[in-house]
């Protein structure tokens, strides 16, 4: 019986993540597609990012992303040192805080405000399918930097 129930559980799971990411692509395409991009550079991972970098905010901070991302990846030789662990806090900190800001630069380019940024980066699929297929329009980007 039990191995039932996990057996339920883990399918129940698997299909709700998977809902969630056929979401986020569908989101992503239709979110492209108002941009006046195609839509399938929507769903290429990294291109998609690089891509949205570029059209909300500026691309340079897609190149600082994805080297902390690479950095955070590389594994140290210590791992309980404490420079080692600042050091990653310190890049989970800035990578949080650049993908924030990246989401709100997105909900100011649809008219949307702060708030419904912050939203979409704690539910991306979600408030990225309002995004794409609700009623708001691209009104194009104010590119700032940090």
């Amino acid at each position: 019986m039990e191995v039932f129930i996990s057996g339920s559980l883990m399918a129940a799971s698997s299909t709700i993540r998977l809902a969630f990411v056929v979401l986020n692509f569908f989101g992503l395409y239709r979110v492209f597609q108002k941009m006046g991009m195609p839509g399938w550079k929507g769903i290429v991972p990294f291109y998609n990012m690089y891509n949205l970098f570029d059209k909300v905010w500026e691309s340079k901070q897609f190149w600082g992303c994805l080297l902390a991302q690479i950095l955070l990846a590389i594994p140290m030789g210590d791992a309980s040192s404490l420079l080692v662990s600042l050091t990653d806090l310190a890049l989970w900190v800035l990578l949080i805080v650049v993908e924030m800001k990246l989401y709100i630069a997105l909900a100011k380019a649809f008219g949307k405000g702060t708030g419904f940024g912050v939203l979409t980066f704690f539910f991306a699929p979600i408030c990225l399918a309002i995004l794409g297929f609700g009623s708001s329009e691209y009104n194009g980007a104010k590119k700032t930097g940090f």
